[in-house]
């Protein structure tokens, strides 16, 4: 398996008090990963850091093989990631119109772009809802629409952060179901930020936990590493 993302000799200040420290990470193709860990512990940081969201004065973050820098190509190779924030943003229209706004930012053309929406709309059976307001609709829907406009550009990387927050029981499974899917059918290597131990155990493989910014352990299935120094993780 190849190694899709790494990051080497990390040091962000979040705050006086706080701040990520990773010697070595890295995520190879195949697993689905989860980052786990109490509120507060970097999950989200780390994730946006992944994600070239989160500039970082210190350290090197490689992602498909190269070099990720801010003057030279972040727009190009986040372009084949996606990511899903905790609480996402919808624009102000229809749920067609999110999620095709990521594909028209990239230049699609119009009949690649509704075919796709199309296609997304009924996986998830969203398919009455195209036209419907965003603003209209329930939390969990909006959490789904913003899933799908996430996936409209086919990322070959996803990073999710609280993947399930808002919802529901029917939406949770299709969103297990669909995610187990990806990874399996398509190849899409996932990365989540979560704190559901069903999720953990219905979807992930590796889980890597998070404590004051610092990897503290690895688990692999049945079986659990402990990182050297707390301060990181020498390899997967």
């Amino acid at each position: 398996m190849s190694n899709l993302l790494e990051i080497t000799d990390i040091h962000h200040q979040v705050h006086k008090r706080f701040s990520i420290d990773i010697d070595q990470l890295f995520f190879q193709d195949g697993p689905v990963y989860a980052l786990i860990g109490d509120c507060g512990a970097g999950k989200s940081t780390l994730l946006r850091i992944l994600a070239l969201l989160q500039p970082v004065r210190e350290g090197t973050i490689t992602v498909f093989g190269e070099e990720a820098k801010a003057e030279k190509n972040p727009v190009k190779l986040r372009r084949r990631l996606g990511y899903l924030s905790q609480e996402p943003y919808l624009f102000s229209g229809t749920v067609f119109e999110n999620i095709a706004l990521g594909l028209e930012l990239r230049g699609e053309e119009a009949g690649e772009i509704e075919a796709r929406v199309d296609n997304l709309l009924h996986e998830f059976q969203f398919s009455d809802l195209a036209n419907a307001p965003v603003r209209k609709l329930s939390r969990g829907q909006q959490k789904v629409v913003a899933f799908m406009r996430t996936l409209a550009p086919h990322p070959e990387v996803l990073l999710l952060d609280e993947p399930t927050t808002h919802l529901d029981g029917v939406q949770y499974n299709l969103f297990v179901e669909y995610a187990k899917m990806l990874n399996n059918d398509r190849g899409v290597t996932i990365i989540m930020a979560t704190k559901s131990k069903d999720l953990i155990q219905r979807l992930v493989n590796i889980s890597i936990s998070l404590r004051y910014g610092k990897i503290v352990r690895i688990r692999t299935g049945e079986h659990q590493v402990q990182s050297g120094n707390g301060s990181g993780l020498r390899a997967l």
